[in-house]
């Protein structure tokens, strides 16, 4: 989810395969209708989701908290390994986030060691 300016815009998706590698892709666009403010892929494509909470949220990014695998960094702590995290100043299209997909997967492929 997302909390901005106005309120949170929250979704769920349903969680792909487990005991394998997966590329999850969160696309977090404030210039979206509140609607499309957060947006899932799974292994380079977009991805069904719903709506929890929905905030026509308009400010900056700036110095918000990132928490990963884990609810606001105090419970609901998630089990496995993250291997990669990349954070980006612009908006990734959905060919992007296939392409880097394609570009995981392809090392990977030459690389297993690294699970």
């Amino acid at each position: 989810g997302l909390k901005g300016n106005i309120g949170y815009s929250q979704i769920l998706f349903t969680r792909p395969a487990i005991k394998t590698w997966h590329q999850y892709a969160l696309v977090f666009d404030k210039t979206a209708p509140a609607a499309k403010q957060v947006v899932p892929y799974v292994d380079g494509a977009a991805v069904p989701y719903v709506t929890l909470t929905t905030s026509a949220n308009s400010n900056a990014f700036n110095a918000d908290v990132l928490n990963v695998m884990s609810r606001n960094g105090q419970l609901l702590f998630g089990s496995g390994f993250l291997q990669d995290l990349r954070i980006y100043t612009r908006i990734l299209t959905a060919n992007d986030i296939g392409g880097l997909y394609q570009q995981d997967l392809q090392s990977l492929t030459c690389n297993s060691s690294g699970l």
